[in-house]
């Protein structure tokens, strides 16, 4: 494979726009060959704002025509489209033999996410999931900082997401359960979700969750208690009705505590005594989804956010929809 990956991209909304061209534009070893979206006027705007309307990238408005036309050279697709199309839309291109780099949440049933690690190993392709902590240093370091006992015995999380997402996504498919597949907890919540799943290491073990829809047909708040493998306890506010944004994570150990972002970005530690340490030296790379999954492809990087993870995210949002009907605590199922 040479050292560029050419890269088609399905899905040229706000996401794409403000997120991932800019992390491809950073990125040597990507060069994009294909945009498509249903709204061709996207993919154009996309094209000449992010891509200096270089006539090379080819446009399409169906994805179904992009794969069956398969523009040549291309080894890999992103799709940020909405939630409940990753589904049909990973499996197609891994039946083309491209490796997938997917938006969070990677499906929304955990059978199909069984199914997409299936066909990936398969395929001998590889499937990521643009969920952002791993990929961020500061995550990686604080991940092996507990796993070798630098915290002691983890004991409890704590986090919340606090952010303005009712009123600009009204009247859009991600307050729509039918191209969403959940609300709230499944858009933005799953970056803290997915980031104690990455950082404690271990799976949920059940879940007690109640959720508030204010009127909507998908839930824009939610409290979340999770009892993880070993009898890590955590627990979650995430409000979808409030102002500006606002996030964070807390891990406690019985020897120290560490706060940080859920995105990564950020990390301070407390030693057993209770003192702020100075900054941590991290040596860790810090990656974008996109680069990370170029570097994999090329072999330089291992995967940081394999479909392993989209998956549990799946069983553990599975088990808390059920928690908040019924109004107790459910097992999550394992992998």
């Amino acid at each position: 494979m040479s050292q560029q990956v050419n890269l088609a991209i399905v899905g040229c909304g706000s996401m794409t726009y403000n997120a991932h061209a800019p992390w491809i534009n950073s990125t040597s070893e990507i060069r994009v060959a294909a945009l498509c979206d249903t709204d061709r006027a996207a993919a154009e705007k996309l094209r000449r704002d992010r891509f200096k309307d270089d006539a090379q990238i080819a446009i399409f408005e169906d994805w179904r025509d992009l794969l069956k036309r398969r523009p040549a050279g291309i080894a890999g697709v992103l799709f940020a489209t909405p939630h409940t199309q990753h589904y049909e839309q990973c499996m197609a291109a891994l039946d083309q033999g491209w490796h997938v780099l997917v938006e969070k949440p990677m499906v929304t049933n955990s059978a199909h996410a069984r199914q997409i690690i299936h066909k990936a190993q398969e395929k001998v392709l590889q499937v990521q999931v643009a969920f952002q902590a791993p990929f961020s240093a500061e995550h990686v370091h604080i991940r092996e900082f507990i796993a070798r006992g630098g915290l002691g015995e983890l004991q409890a999380a704590g986090g919340f997401v606090f952010q303005d997402w009712r009123r600009p996504g009204h009247g859009t498919w991600r307050q729509d359960p039918a191209a969403a597949g959940g609300g709230f907890i499944y858009d933005s919540g799953a970056h803290l979700l997915n980031a104690w799943n990455y950082l404690i290491g271990r799976p949920a073990a059940s879940v007690h969750a109640m959720i508030s829809n204010k009127g909507l047909a998908v839930e824009v708040n939610g409290a979340v208690n999770i009892r993880y493998q070993g009898g890590v306890l955590a627990s979650a506010v995430l409000c979808g009705n409030s102002v500006g944004w606002q996030e964070g994570i807390w891990l406690a150990g019985e020897r120290g505590r560490i706060h940080t972002g859920i995105h990564g970005g950020r990390i301070e530690v407390w030693d057993q005594h209770g003192r702020q340490l100075p900054d941590p030296q991290i040596t860790a790379t810090h990656y974008t989804p996109p680069q990370n999954f170029a570097h994999s492809l090329l072999g330089l990087a291992a995967p940081r956010a394999p479909a392993r993870l989209g998956l549990l995210h799946c069983l553990l949002m599975e088990a808390l929809y059920k928690s908040a009907a019924n109004g107790c605590e459910v097992a999550v199922e394992q992998e």
